[in-house]
C-alpha cells in the first residue's frame, strides 16, 4: 500500500469483534464494497446505520439500498476505474460525502429499521391471511 500512496487513507484492520463494529464504522469516511453478488448485504445496512456515504458496484442486492446520487454511487460490477472516480469524488467533496451520509441513516431508520421490516411483515401476513 505504501508504494501506492494509500497508507494516510485506507486502513485494513483485520478481524474486528463485534462489539467493535460500529465504532469501526463512525470512525470512516466512506463505505466501499466491490462485490459482484450480494442478497441484502448487512455490512451495507450496517455502515448507513452509521451514516456513512456508499460506494458500490451494481451487483444484485444492492440497488436496494443505495440510491445513486442520493447517499451513495453505484458503479459497474469490475470496473475498477469507475469504483475509483466515485471514490475520488466522494474524497474531495466533504459535503457530499456528509450530506450523503445524513441521506444513509436517514434510510436506515426509516425503511430498513427491525421496527418498519417487522410492520411489513404484519401487513403481508394480514393479506394472506384474508
Amino acid at each position: 500500500m505504501s508504494e501506492l500512496g494509500l497508507t494516510r487513507r485506507v486502513h485494513f484492520v483485520g478481524w474486528v469483534a463485534r462489539e467493535c463494529i460500529a465504532d469501526q464504522y463512525r470512525s470512516a469516511d466512506i463505505f466501499v464494497t466491490a462485490t459482484t453478488w450480494e442478497g441484502m448485504p448487512n455490512t451495507v445496512l450496517e455502515a448507513m446505520a452509521c451514516g456513512l456515504p456508499i460506494v458500490g458496484t451494481q451487483a444484485p442486492g444492492l440497488h436496494e439500498l443505495v440510491s445513486n446520487g442520493l447517499n451513495g454511487y453505484l458503479v459497474p460490477m469490475k470496473d475498477p476505474d469507475a469504483l475509483a472516480e466515485a471514490l475520488a469524488l466522494l474524497i474531495e467533496n466533504g459535503y457530499e460525502r456528509r450530506r450523503m451520509g445524513r441521506q444513509s441513516r436517514k434510510l436506515a431508520e426509516r425503511e430498513f429499521a427491525w421496527e418498519y421490516i417487522a410492520a411489513q411483515y404484519v401487513k403481508v401476513y394480514e393479506q394472506v391471511i384474508r
